[in-house]
């Protein structure tokens, strides 16, 4: 989970995932050899083949192990303000790439990529680094149709002269405050608490 107090006043997430389980593809991909190596030594009867099937074994988990905890600290996130990557164990790494900035989007999916809902994401922006790719994404056709579609209210916001300078429009945080209660990630209580405090200030 993205840590919400690294977000700004009145920003909001839209988007928040880990990468797509295809990231796991050799682990599981390397299972078939390892399967293979415990028939091969439940049919010559060996202490010894036992004893390598389960040093084996052990090295595989550990690294299945390490690339499960690489996947979970490793999170792409949409805002209303910004795209971010998150990844790193014991350091971890971090890019922002404010909405504003962002030139142009592509997705691109190999035949299978398309077929398990997964791709990768190239984000041209005006950003020092410029072209930033951001791999294993799911669904990542309707994660670039967010992405533009937060880049439009964030210029509608930024080109709203009686808003200019004051955050948010009211519109605009009442739109947020509808999708994040669809998306059930506040109850009904704090839905019409807020949105009712937002109505008083128009």
């Amino acid at each position: 989970m993205f840590p919400r107090h690294l977000l700004n006043d009145g920003e909001e997430v839209f988007v928040e995932m880990n990468p797509h389980w295809w990231y796991f593809s050799r682990q599981v991909l390397s299972l078939v050899p390892l399967i293979t190596l415990f028939v091969f030594a439940a049919l010559i009867n060996k202490s010894w083949a036992y004893y390598l099937w389960a040093a084996i074994a052990v090295l595989w988990f550990v690294w299945a192990l390490r690339q499960y905890f690489m996947w979970r600290s490793t999170t792409f996130v949409v805002t209303s303000d910004r795209l971010v990557s998150r990844n790193g164990l014991l350091s971890k790494k971090s890019m922002d790439i404010p909405l504003e900035s962002i030139n142009s989007i592509n997705v691109h999916q190999t035949l299978g990529e398309r077929l398990l809902s997964a791709g990768d994401l190239v984000v041209e922006s005006a950003a020092q680094d410029g072209k930033q790719k951001f791999s294993n994404i799911s669904e990542p056709e309707q994660v670039a149709q967010e992405i533009n579609r937060q880049r439009e209210l964030n210029q509608r916001r930024a080109n709203t002269p009686m808003h200019q300078g004051q955050g948010h429009s009211i519109p605009a945080q009442l739109e947020a405050l509808v999708r994040l209660h669809e998306k059930g990630r506040i109850s009904d209580e704090e839905y019409n608490e807020k949105r009712q405090k937002l109505l008083d200030q128009m």
